[in-house]
C-alpha cells in the first residue's frame, strides 16, 4: 500500500495576520443563514491555509462542492479563542492543510462562528 500520509512539504509556521478557510455544509446553518455552532465542533478541525489555497480550491477539495460554503478565519482572531491553537499539517495532495485544535466548548464554537466570514455561499436547500 502506498504511503498516503506523508507529505513532502515542510511544517511551516502560520503568521497571526494571515487567514484560514474552512468549508461548511449547508445543512450547517440555520434557515435564515446564520452558521450554526456545530459546524466548529472537531477537536481537530481541519482548515486550508490562505498561503497555499483560496476558497475556491478548499471549496472544490473534497465532497459536493455544491453543498458546500467556505469561510474565512483570522488566524489572530482564532488564536485569541482560550484553548485554541493553529498549525500548519499539510498532508499530500494538500499543502494548505492546517489544523485548529483544542476542546470546542460552547464558547469556543460560538466565537468561531462569530469569527467566520462567508466568502463563498452556497443554496442552503
Amino acid at each position: 500500500m502506498a504511503d498516503e500520509g506523508v507529505s513532502p512539504w515542510l511544517v511551516e509556521p502560520i503568521p497571526d495576520t494571515d487567514q484560514l478557510f474552512k468549508r461548511i455544509h449547508r445543512k450547517l446553518f440555520k434557515p435564515d443563514g446564520r452558521i450554526m455552532t456545530g459546524a466548529f465542533e472537531h477537536t481537530e478541525m481541519s482548515v486550508d491555509w490562505s498561503r497555499y489555497s483560496t476558497p475556491a480550491e478548499t471549496q472544490q477539495r473534497e465532497g459536493n462542492a455544491a453543498e458546500n460554503a467556505v469561510v474565512n478565519l483570522s488566524v489572530a482572531e482564532v488564536r485569541r479563542i482560550p484553548g485554541q491553537t493553529v498549525g500548519h499539517t499539510p498532508k499530500k495532495g494538500n499543502r494548505s492543510h492546517s489544523h485548529v485544535k483544542g476542546k470546542k466548548n460552547a464558547e469556543a464554537k460560538m466565537r468561531l462562528r462569530d469569527a467566520a466570514e462567508i466568502v463563498l455561499r452556497v443554496p442552503l436547500q
